[in-house]
């Protein structure tokens, strides 16, 4: 099912692109290296991905290893997950509101 969805909507883009003569977002052959900009994009993703996978990776392998010791199967693993995707939410906020005051759309809040 989803592979029929898939391919109805590269069947639509196909058509979309023969029909106007768009390349349909692919760049001219002249711009093939990354620019700053696609740089930095991965950058930020690779972010992202370790602000997401160290702390739930330490919290889940020390739930792993509580449980072990203390002989409480799951309950440090759950435990572990809900405190590393706390600690990966709060990261990822953090981040994107870095993000955001370097790019001017929006202003830290002044105390007092």
């Amino acid at each position: 099912m989803i592979c029929h969805l898939f391919q109805g909507i590269y069947t639509r883009l196909q058509f979309v692109h023969i029909a106007t003569g768009k390349t349909m977002g692919k760049k001219p052959e002249s711009s093939k290296k990354p620019g700053a900009s696609d740089i930095n994009l991965l950058q930020v993703g690779m972010q992202f991905g370790l602000i997401l996978a160290i702390p739930l990776l330490v919290f889940i392998l020390g739930g792993i290893w509580l449980d072990q010791r203390l002989g409480t199967t799951p309950l440090f693993i759950l435990m572990g997950l809900g405190s590393g995707i706390f600690v990966s939410g709060i990261g990822l906020y953090v981040r994107i509101r870095d993000i955001f005051f370097s790019l001017g759309i929006s202003s830290p809040k002044k105390k007092g």
